[in-house]
């Protein structure tokens, strides 16, 4: 019926348009060969002229664009869901050891640097030494007038 509203199939060969149809839609999800079909008859798809009735190639393009959307909206969905709990499988017994062995191997690398009374007395020389270094460095400073300063005429005397 809906056909025969359109010029081209009061005279041409519907049986075998609807067989171009059947092979195009037999492809597609019903989700977007319905979706096509409501957009060709509300006139929403691009280059489609509505006087005429629709090819399988124009039907195929608009079905691929309602997946299309279809997908998209899916998409973003997912998008602004927040990600699933991932179940994680237990560790085996071997990846358990693997790992304590690499934990007791870093403490025992990483402590010996920090142990220790010894260490402490190591390390407050070192700033003793530093302290010392730096204190025989230092030069005083006086602070410096030059009103007060006479022999360091700066202009003033000579224009007198």
């Amino acid at each position: 019926m809906l056909l025969g509203t359109f010029p081209n199939f009061q005279s041409g060969d519907p049986d075998g348009a609807l067989a171009a149809y059947d092979i195009v839609i037999a492809r597609a999800d019903a989700r977007d060969a319905e979706a096509a079909v409501m957009a060709l008859i509300n006139g929403e798809v691009l280059g489609f002229d509505g006087r005429f009735a629709p090819t399988a190639t124009q039907l195929a393009r608009a079905i691929r664009e309602a997946l299309e959307r279809r997908v998209d909206a899916e998409s973003a969905e997912r998008r602004r869901l927040p990600p699933p709990i991932e179940e994680r499988d237990e560790p085996t017994p071997e990846q358990k050891a693997r790992v304590k062995a690499l934990m007791q191997q870093a403490a025992s690398t990483l402590g010996a640097d920090f142990e220790g009374k010894e260490r402490e007395a190591q390390r407050m020389a070192m700033l003793r030494r530093t302290n010392e270094h730096f204190d025989r460095q230092t030069l005083s400073f006086e602070t410096y007038n030059s009103a007060d300063d006479d022999a360091h005429d700066m202009g003033q005397m000579g224009a007198a």
